[in-house]
């Protein structure tokens, strides 16, 4: 996809930036001037920014000519229940709207709503496919259990699971 060549250089290598934290944790107090963060990121020389819909819409300026992988996902946060609750906020067509090279959404397998996880991700590996936009899997062996089962096997599981799900890019 050409949309790749964004994110990854000829290489085949990328360094990107993840700012979408805000979605549902509590934020690092020096992310505040977030403008004149990711002017700096840039500067710094990133491949690529992946932010929440708010972020991108409000400093598009700022993230010219770098990668804009978009966060699809959301909805729990550090006050609430969490990942459990997690659902697909934006479409393909929002994230094109803004300029999105590339799409992310969670998945959790061996979590407790790891089907849920896996249906956002599969719909939106097929909705990224009509609109030629590749799909990044964050995925997150156990979700965000107190003690996830990080073991080689299980990442290796989760990978596979994203893969499996659609998604050309695993986080």
């Amino acid at each position: 996809m050409r949309r790749l060549s964004h994110i990854f250089k000829s290489d085949g290598k990328t360094v990107v930036v993840a700012m979408d934290h805000g979605m549902g944790l509590h934020v690092n107090p020096a992310l505040d001037n977030t403008g004149e963060v990711l002017k700096a990121i840039v500067r710094g020389g990133v491949d690529a920014v992946l932010t929440s819909y708010g972020i991108a819409q409000r400093y598009h300026k700022e993230l010219e000519g770098v990668g804009l992988i978009l966060r699809m996902d959301g909805g729990g946060s550090a006050l609430g229940k969490g990942a459990e609750n997690n659902r697909m906020l934006f479409s393909v067509e929002d994230a094109l709207r803004l300029g999105a090279d590339s799409v992310v959404c969670m998945g959790f397998p061996g979590a407790p709503y790891e089907y849920d996880s896996i249906k956002n991700l599969a719909r939106l590996a097929a909705e990224g496919r009509g609109w030629g936009v590749p799909v990044m899997a964050e995925v997150l062996p156990g979700g965000f259990a107190p003690e996830p089962p990080t073991t080689v096997e299980t990442v290796r599981l989760a990978v596979r699971y994203g893969c499996d799900a659609g998604a050309e890019i695993i986080k």
